[in-house]
């Protein structure tokens, strides 16, 4: 569990009585104490993004609660910037709460919630840049009771681009943006496919009952140089691995906004490498095992050559004129050259982990 003092400055900071609520926001309290609403918590958490927060908080407003339980927990993970203020502005129109996770990292402020908010009977998790559907809780509630024997779900989502985007941008819209759309209808997601993080729900006994937490290696953090892509996958993979079938909701699609900052060739590119480095770690086999075995001495050069291979593919890319193809091709070489550079110098970390998870699976 976190530290005490995370969650007593949210309290300080963000008192809640979700009694004085507005009536066009909250449900009468007959309704609330109904045992047959599942109480929804939708979670999230933000570092130095305060505007477009605002906007996500503005958009949860708007959605359809008539008839619902839920709450809204922020995890403040050590902004510097004006997200408590955006937060206050709203605290007389959500059910909000707001909690403070000193050290850096989205998936240690995920699992500070888990351990420290008022959680309902499921968990909704979401980015800090969303524009849901306003029906949104209510599928999640119907897909409930649809589905009573399911632990986990995920939902579409789709790109809200702004109007500066450039072509090349939305070229790599499958590539670097978290675009997802399995079809019109209800499925199982199938080995290797998962939810993404603006939308996907678990039920809370996972949670309460199992003790399930997010892997805290993994995940965005403040900095970025270190960041290993995955957070939500990781988590819904360890859920698979343990026998929970995971289930793809259609028909609310959550709009995910891509800002500015987002669409210049230097952030393309460090989300290529982040990509890389998930490969490495998540994958559930160990890159060239065999060779491993056999020689770590040439296990290494073999590598070191694919490195090479990979920084010569970025700097040709860089030769072709046609912007979406070299953004393309640069997306991948440095997608692969993280993945190998990952395995150079964390190589016993992941032979370690791949061999852990591989046992954990056979039992």
């Amino acid at each position: 569990m976190h530290g005490s003092s995370c969650f007593r400055r949210r309290l300080e900071l963000h008192p809640v009585n979700h009694q004085k609520q507005p009536p066009d926001h909250a449900t009468s309290v007959s309704t609330l104490n109904r045992p047959d609403v599942p109480h929804i918590t939708v979670i999230l958490s933000t570092y130095n993004r305060c505007a477009v927060l605002a906007k996500t908080l503005d958009n949860f407003s708007s959605l359809d609660c008539s008839g619902l339980r839920w709450n809204l927990v922020v995890v403040n993970n050590n902004c510097s910037d004006t997200t408590d203020q955006v937060c206050s502005k709203f605290l007389k129109t959500l059910p909000l709460t707001v909690i403070f996770e000193e050290k850096p990292g989205k998936n240690r402020a995920l699992n500070n919630a888990l351990d420290n908010a008022e959680i309902g009977d499921v968990v909704l998790f979401t980015d800090d840049d969303v524009a849901p559907p306003k029906d949104w809780l209510v599928t999640v509630v119907e897909s409930l009771r649809r589905y009573p024997e399911t632990k986990a779900f995920g939902g579409p989502v789709h790109m809200v681009w702004p109007d500066s985007a450039p072509g090349w941008a939305k070229s790599l819209e499958k590539v670097i943006y978290p675009q997802h759309d399995y079809g019109p209808d209800d499925r199982t997601y199938s080995q290797g496919s998962y939810p993404i993080g603006p939308n996907f729900w678990v039920r809370s006994n996972l949670f309460k009952e199992r003790g399930f937490r997010y892997n805290e290696r993994i995940g965005p953090v403040p900095d970025g140089r270190k960041r290993i892509m995955g957070s939500e996958t990781s988590f819904l993979q360890m859920l698979k691995d343990n026998g929970f079938e995971i289930r793809y909701v259609s028909g609310c699609s959550v709009g995910h906004y891509v800002t500015e900052e987002q669409i210049v060739p230097d952030y393309v590119r460090k989300r290529a490498k982040t990509h890389g480095r998930y490969l490495a770690h998540v994958a559930p086999s160990f890159d060239n095992e065999s060779l491993y075995r056999k020689s770590k001495f040439l296990w290494k050069l073999n590598k070191m050559a694919a490195c090479i291979k990979n920084a010569a593919a970025g700097q040709l890319a860089r030769l072709d004129s046609d912007l979406s193809r070299r953004y393309r091709k640069q997306v991948e070489a440095c997608r692969w050259l993280a993945f190998n550079l990952a395995y150079l110098n964390s190589h016993r970390e992941i032979w370690t982990e791949k061999i852990s998870d591989s046992n954990k699976r056979k039992t």
